[in-house]
């Protein structure tokens, strides 16, 4: 017979997996660790403070996954105040690292609020 593994099991496995990885001195797991304390999976609990100062910490480092989700915690002042600029500031930075998120969330070179995506330009009121 067939093991059935929910998705609840998977990011509990995942999360404790990255807890692990982070705590033995693995400063690419705190991206993964800050995502799962950002929404709550896989049995972290819901702390955008402690996310946040995970994904400021690897922003500096120069990982482009944390810098857009920090981007959107500053756009919708999640755990960061809310801040505009600083929020495509740091989506900017994270197409500049060629990644994928950062490249959708701006479009073109000199990206701007009117080449967000339209839900985020409507939250705004651009």
């Amino acid at each position: 017979m067939t093991e059935v593994v929910s998705f609840e099991m998977q990011d509990e496995a995942e999360y404790a997996r990255a807890v692990q990885a982070m705590e033995s001195g693995d400063d690419t797991a705190k991206t993964k660790v800050a995502f799962f304390k950002l929404s709550g999976r896989g049995g972290a609990g819901v702390d955008v403070e402690g996310a946040v100062a995970l994904l400021e910490e690897r922003s500096l480092e120069g990982d482009g996954d944390a810098m857009w989700m920090l981007g959107l915690c500053c756009l919708y002042g999640m755990g960061a105040e809310k801040d505009i600029r600083k929020a495509f500031s740091l989506f900017r930075q994270s197409r500049e690292t060629g990644n994928v998120v950062g490249k959708f969330l701006l479009r073109g070179p000199d990206s701007g609020p009117g080449h967000l995506t339209r839900n985020v330009r409507l939250d705004w009121g651009l």
